[in-house]
Order: C-alpha cells, then structure tokens, then sequence
C-alpha cells in the first residue's frame, strides 16, 4: 500500500521533472482549482489556467539543468488525513535567455485531499531569481 508520504514524495519528483522537462503537465494534476501562492512579501490567489498560464510562461523562458535538492524533503499528513505538507530546499541551475542562474529556494507546500488525491492549495517560497 502506497503511504501518503510515499505520495506526497512523487508529487516533490514530479515538480523536480517539471522544472528540467519544462512541462507544467507533469505537475498539473496535483494543483487545486484555486490556490494561494506566498513568495517575496506578497500573496495572490490564482486559479489553475492561472497558474498553468504563470508556471508555463517560466518553463519557456529558463532551461532548468539541476533541479536537486539541498536537504532531503520533509513532509507530513492531518492526524484527520485530509490535509499533507511538503518542505523543500531546492538548488536550480539553468539559463534564463543567454544568461546562466544558480538559485536556492525554500518551498513550503500545502495539499488538501481532494476528489481522491491531493491538491495544491498554498505554495510559499523564497524568490525563485531566474
């Protein structure tokens, strides 16, 4: 039986192969229809086209070479079961039009069981400089 560790852990490899295949697809069907999106000193509320729409947009314009993490992610679930967390500190390293980048971010996602799996619901970052 699969844990929902074990499933959080695909959805942090399935981002990783987002950012170094440039496809939002692959990441896709496990963000909400509406969700909260906190990164340096502000928060909006998109919904999925517009966050399909956003995270496209930084695919096309950066090639993604390392996506790895710093530390080992942690991660964790509701005694209740409905909702799931993830911490990364991710490493990134690519180009961004003709210029070279090496960023570290810290990422805290926020999943609620929805329709049988999770969903995204808030996403918290330091700024991804691409």
């Amino acid at each position: 039986m699969v844990t929902d560790d074990q499933t959080v852990l695909e959805i942090h490899m399935a981002t990783r192969r987002a950012f170094l295949e440039r496809s939002a697809g692959l990441v896709a069907p496990y963000i909400g229809a509406r969700g909260l999106t906190v990164v340096d000193g502000s928060v909006r509320e998109e919904s999925f086209a517009q966050w399909h729409e956003r995270f496209s947009a930084l695919l096309a314009a950066a090639t993604f070479d390392r996506w790895d993490d710093v530390e080992a992610p942690r991660m964790g679930t509701s005694a209740d079961g409905t909702m799931a967390w993830l911490v990364e500190v991710v490493e990134s390293a690519g180009i961004h039009g003709a210029t070279p980048f090496t960023t570290r971010t810290a990422r805290l996602t926020v999943f609620e069981r929805r329709d049988g799996g999770w969903r995204r619901t808030v996403h918290a970052s330091t700024d991804l400089r691409v």
